[in-house]
């Protein structure tokens, strides 16, 4: 009886320290997916472990096999504690410094309701000024994305314009905080036509990077309103994992084939001459089910192209592994505080003012040509990665320190400006851009350009909030 007992009171132990699955679902259902560390830690984890991962368990797939040619090797152990080391650095900076008094303090700067005069007349010149920038764009060369005028990229103004070209990402964020959060959950009668005006806005952009052959130019929208919806109405996981499978897998893709169609179907066309081919066979052939497998094989080959071409549209462009170990493996000397005197640089004078102003931006172009991570004569620029940059900067301890401070400022800048008890319009404006801006280019980026861009970014948002803003509204949105 004395053993009966102690197993029941074992098992009751365990029962009261293991999550049932209501806790777990319930933890799931609070879980803030789009909170700034949530997002970095999540979109890491895929970018650095899914395709690595999927090569140990499945290595005839050879998805590493342009890497090997080039002289490098697949993943290996190394790979995967320095992966996880970055990981673990940001979650120990994220999860235990907290600095609740500065963010609380800093958060109740933007709680003030809106004027809704001065809304339209702001979201007015913003929306003109993208406008103003498309044009200057299409007009100068600088349109389609993969065929820039140099003379107009490599003008001292540029980067202005790249700047400025934030200006209808910002309109749109401001149009649709004003629909959803001012009109259909303030109630607010005054915002009863934003709807229009922000699905106007979003098609405009839509339009605008799809004819472009800019990936992120058409889904930057898309994610602002899957955003600004989140945090208002409340949304469950689910709606937010279906909206970003239809953006991974479908539109993805999409954009490739609209990008470079020469690609998609030069790849088609391989497979229908093996189709000719397989036909041919098969008449010569007198058996009748040999001449209808003979007919379906290519058909089959045809679906696994078409397969392969959504997965290096989707999984393949979103992978950083590749870029990551090409860094561990070519790089030897290190160059501390580079990235520092970069951002520093980018705060200063613009280049017009500043004749002899640094590159701000690194590019690592030749070395992921040298990799096979880029085909020859490829010019796209290429970003070391965020582990890679601290790794090219100080090393190893880079990444562990580096790694931990930058989880210590995604919580600070996770608390700044909302928490999900109380929105109010500036703070959610403020947010999402800075998540706009900050996911996923801290993952696959240069840090420099990144976290002064973000500087710039909020400046001008600052000056936005003074203008539109106006006495504390009593009445706040809370979590029920």
């Amino acid at each position: 009886m004395s053993s009966l007992k102690n197993f029941k009171a074992r098992l009751n132990f365990v029962r009261n320290r293991v999550p049932s699955s209501g806790t777990i679902f319930n933890g799931m259902k609070s879980f803030d997916v789009f909170n700034l560390g949530n997002s970095f830690i999540l979109y890491y984890i895929f970018a650095f472990g899914f395709l690595p991962l999927l090569n140990f368990f499945f290595p005839y797939l050879k998805l590493f096999d342009s890497l090997a040619k080039s002289g490098l090797i697949a993943p290996s152990v190394y790979y995967y504690v320095f992966a996880a080391l970055g990981l673990f650095s940001f979650a120990l900076g994220f999860k235990y410094v907290r600095l609740e008094r500065i963010t609380e303090r800093l958060r109740r700067k933007w709680n003030y309701e809106w004027r809704h005069p001065r809304v339209i007349l702001v979201f007015g010149i913003i929306f003109v000024a993208g406008l103003a920038v498309k044009a200057i764009r299409i007009f100068n060369g600088g349109f389609f994305y993969l065929d820039r005028n140099q003379a107009f990229t490599s003008h001292p103004l540029y980067s202005l314009i790249g700047l400025l070209d934030w200006a209808g990402t910002i309109s749109l964020v401001i149009a649709l905080v004003a629909y959803f959060l001012c009109f259909l959950k303030y109630r607010d009668e005054r915002f009863w036509a934003w709807r229009y005006i922000a699905w106007g806005t979003m098609a405009v952009e839509i339009f605008y990077g799809f004819f472009m052959g800019a990936r992120g130019t058409v889904l930057v929208p898309l994610v602002a309103y899957v955003v600004v919806r989140y945090y208002v109405e409340k949304r469950s996981l689910r709606y937010v994992l279906i909206a970003f499978l239809i953006i991974f897998f479908i539109l993805m893709p999409l954009l490739n084939i609209n990008r470079s169609p020469e690609v998609f179907f030069n790849a088609y066309h391989i497979v229908n001459k093996t189709e000719i081919a397989g036909k041919i066979n098969a008449f010569k052939n007198s058996d009748f089910r040999n001449l209808a497998s003979s007919v379906a094989l290519p058909e089959a080959e045809r679906v696994l192209s078409v397969g392969e071409y959504v997965f290096d549209s989707s999984i393949m462009r979103i992978d950083q592994s590749r870029i990551l170990l090409a860094v561990f493996h070519n790089i030897y000397e290190f160059k501390p505080m580079d990235s520092v005197s970069r951002f520093f640089a980018s705060l200063g004078p613009p280049r017009f003012l500043w004749k002899d102003k640094p590159i701000i931006r690194g590019d690592i172009s030749a070395l992921a040509q040298r990799s096979g991570i880029l085909a020859p004569g490829d010019t796209t620029s290429v970003g070391a990665t965020v582990v890679g940059d601290w790794y090219i900067g100080f090393g190893i301890w880079g990444v562990v320190f580096g790694m931990f401070l930058l989880g210590v400022f995604f919580r600070f800048l996770s608390g700044i400006f909302i928490n999900r008890e109380n929105i109010y319009p500036t703070g959610l404006v403020f947010y999402a851009i800075t998540w706009l801006h900050t996911i996923p280019g801290a993952i696959e980026g240069w840090q420099a350009p990144l976290w002064a861009g973000l500087v710039k970014l909020l400046a001008i948002l600052i000056l936005i909030h003074f203008f539109i803003s106006r006495g504390k509204k009593e009445k706040i949105i809370n979590g029920n």
